[in-house]
């Protein structure tokens, strides 16, 4: 085998090894790990933003019991509700 022959076999030889590496289930692994981390920031942004609400909502019902109870006024219910929602 000459020197350029076996320059080519080692060449062909790294570019089976590089084309091993793009085969199609590393794609699917590749694809499968995008969409879980997708989901995951999904799944995080819900419950955040699920979890604001419910503080809202809380400071809402507190804001509703003092004016029923006569601690606040009707124009400082409102100038408070309007900061709230």
């Amino acid at each position: 085998m000459s020197g350029q022959e076996a320059r080519f076999s080692k060449t062909k030889e790294l570019n089976e090894d590089v084309v091993s590496i793009f085969e199609p289930w590393h794609l699917i692994l590749l694809v499968a790990f995008l969409l879980l981390v997708t989901l995951l920031v999904v799944v995080i942004a819900v419950i955040m933003r699920s979890n604001k609400k419910k503080e809202a909502n809380t400071a809402l019902n507190i804001l509703k019991e003092r004016y029923a109870r006569g601690e606040i006024n009707e124009d400082d219910f409102k100038r408070i509700k309007k900061d709230l929602i």
